[in-house]
């Protein structure tokens, strides 16, 4: 059986919505992951002759849009979030908080949140390792499941498929790898069941070793009221009230394609046709030598200096000959400037303002779409209800399978999580201040609301109380100064 036969990222379902579904989010992913050399190819060739493709040479895989903002865009867990157990005790919630360190939950997260965003979905499984004693968790792509949803919760999901390589025992007796089906299937909560099939959907459950049945009375995922769920977390970018949102965006996938084809007809050109070419007409160089190469072309090379002068012969049977220099037919600057320009469009198809990227002094200095960082927080919080959601169903589901496997008493409810922004830079908080200070001068803010802008959570009497502390300290160093001022022009020069 070959290596393609069992490789789930080019399994595909029977059904024809999903395998459209798989065919899309497999190209995110790859575009998330840098597996795009044969993508961005293929888009070569649909652009481009074959001989003029291939004499571009490599494709230039530098400069990823989707990458770019889905990377810029997944900000949430650049610092560990603060998880709070509501009515638990401090011990109890540490605990918990401890758990979750040691399961890797923000690493896990991160990298989640760049496929959430890049992709619209991902789900992360929450497994037990038993030599560790901890839940643990892996990232499912959504492009190698299907599911079947609550026809009343289109979040709620009854039905999971997912494709994994297994290894099974073959009719000879020794074990062979193959792509199965992994199901989750609670659609009867009263016969819940976990079931692997093959690719015709037979049960084949008894044939993969170290995998027993769990069905109905043995199905171990069940919650504090008797429902059975399934361990793992669907996150979505947006509730659009479906189970898949896999075409959002698609403009800045397909634009990905065709900025990594514009950058490396840049990079194409820069190489190749950046220069000013010198000609000579019916006019051939003296003192040439013959040089072969290592790969056995030959070519005629003199050395100068500036001391040399070149010696040309006239070979134009008496016609006499000319010398001289084409100008440079492309200039990379501007080629960057447009491809820069192109990417800028393609950006603010997706939502994001053109003020919200940063400005450089010169086209020339960088070739990337850099957000600010204040527009990294905006944007962030876009995603932040539906993150939240997830997050919290994730410490649920991790304690509930705590408590199954370990005996643990985690509490299972009231899990709340604050995300903590990125920090401004030195010069968003002095622009900030300024700003503050020019509606304070206009008469739009007191001192008051300024000092409260500058110390959140500070109330209006302990504000007035500080400025006037301030004001007292500022006018006693004011007239202590004028006192030291006085003696030093009493005394005598």
């Amino acid at each position: 059986m070959g290596h393609d036969s069992i490789d789930p990222d080019r399994f595909l379902p029977e059904n024809r919505a999903d395998a459209a579904r798989w065919e899309h989010q497999r190209l995110r992913r790859r575009l998330l992951e840098g597996d795009w050399r044969m993508d961005l190819a293929e888009r070569l060739r649909e652009h481009l002759a074959p001989t003029r493709a291939q004499n571009l040479g490599r494709p230039v895989l530098a400069v990823n849009l989707l990458k770019s903002i889905a990377s810029q865009l997944a900000v949430l867990y650049d610092r560990v979030p603060t998880v709070h157990i509501e009515d638990a005790v401090p011990e109890v919630e540490e605990e918990v908080v401890e758990m979750l360190g040691e399961m890797g939950t923000w690493s896990i997260l991160q990298r989640n949140a760049e496929h959430v965003i890049g992709i619209r979905e991902s789900l992360v499984a929450i497994g037990w390792s038993e030599s560790r004693q901890v839940p643990t968790l892996r990232l499912v792509p959504a492009d190698t499941v299907v599911c079947e949803c609550d026809p009343e919760d289109p979040h709620r999901i009854i039905l999971l498929k997912e494709a994994r390589p297994r290894s099974r025992r073959g009719r000879d007796g020794r074990d062979e790898m193959d792509v199965f089906w992994d199901v989750w299937d609670i659609r009867d909560p009263r016969s819940p069941a976990f079931r692997i099939e093959n690719r015709d959907g037979l049960d084949v459950t008894g044939m993969i070793p170290a995998v027993a049945d769990q069905v109905g009375m043995a199905y171990p995922y069940i919650d504090e009221t008797g429902e059975p769920f399934i361990p793992m977390v669907l996150y979505h970018a947006q509730n659009v009230g479906r189970l898949w949102d896999y075409m959002t965006w698609a403009e800045i996938v397909e634009g990905s394609l065709d900025c990594g084809v514009l950058w490396s007809l840049f990079f194409h050109c820069a190489r190749d046709a950046s220069w000013r070419q010198k000609y000579a007409i019916n006019l051939a160089l003296s003192g040439a030598r013959l040089i072969k190469a290592a790969d056995g072309e030959t070519s005629q090379q003199v050395e100068t200096s500036p001391s040399s002068v070149l010696m040309f012969q006239s070979v134009g049977d008496g016609k006499q000959g000319s010398a001289g220099t084409f100008d440079a037919p492309i200039e990379p600057a501007k080629f960057a400037d447009a491809v820069l320009g192109f990417q800028r469009t393609v950006v603010a198809h997706i939502g994001i303002n053109p003020a919200d990227l940063e400005r450089t002094e010169s086209a020339n200095s960088v070739y990337a779409i850099q957000l600010k960082r204040s527009a990294q927080r905006k944007l962030g919080l876009r995603f932040e209800p539906q993150f939240r959601r997830g997050d919290v169903e994730l410490i649920r589901k991790a304690c509930l399978i705590a408590n199954l496997h370990a005996g643990r008493a985690l509490p299972v409810t009231g899990a709340s999580i604050t995300y903590h922004p990125i920090e401004e830079t030195t010069a968003e908080r002095a622009d900030e201040f300024g700003y503050l200070q020019a509606l304070v001068a206009a008469g739009q803010l007191s001192r008051v609301d300024l000092y409260q802008a500058l110390n959140p959570g500070v109330s209006v009497e302990m504000a007035m109380e500080r400025l006037v502390e301030i004001d007292a300290i500022n006018r006693g160093v004011s007239m202590q100064a004028g006192r030291v001022l006085d003696e030093m022009q009493r005394q005598p020069i």
